[in-house]
């Protein structure tokens, strides 16, 4: 952490900064609900794409896992109306599906506003 005199709208002001590594310290041992939500999205899907690739592209991935979850939702949905699977099953299905479906529409959010802000 540094601390910088920085000009604001009430004069210069002493604020302190952190930078991106220390950040991302801070996070990882937070056991708030987003920053364990952060944490699983970098050890699932980022780390292992930038092993695998040497990049990660947030807007393709986001992409791509929401089309997956639509189309698991579909196909949920098919199954539990040809098969007859019972109500709860569905139902728990569905509501998994939303919450992925939410998180995927929340990433993609905050990729577009990390491209339009660079």
């Amino acid at each position: 952490m540094a601390d910088y005199h920085t000009p604001t709208n009430g004069g210069i002001q002493k604020l302190k900064f952190i930078n991106e590594p220390n950040l991302y310290r801070i996070i990882f041992r937070s056991n708030k609900t987003e920053a364990l939500n952060f944490q699983n999205w970098v050890f699932a899907e980022v780390l292992p794409s930038i092993r695998k690739t040497g990049s990660y592209s947030a807007r393709q991935s986001a992409y791509e896992e929401l089309n997956r979850l639509c189309m698991q939702e579909k196909v949920s949905k098919d199954k539990g109306t040809f098969h007859s699977l019972g109500m709860h099953r569905r139902k728990y299905e569905k509501h998994l599906n939303a919450k992925r479906i939410q998180t995927c529409k929340a990433n993609l959010q905050i990729a577009f506003e990390g491209v339009h802000h660079e």
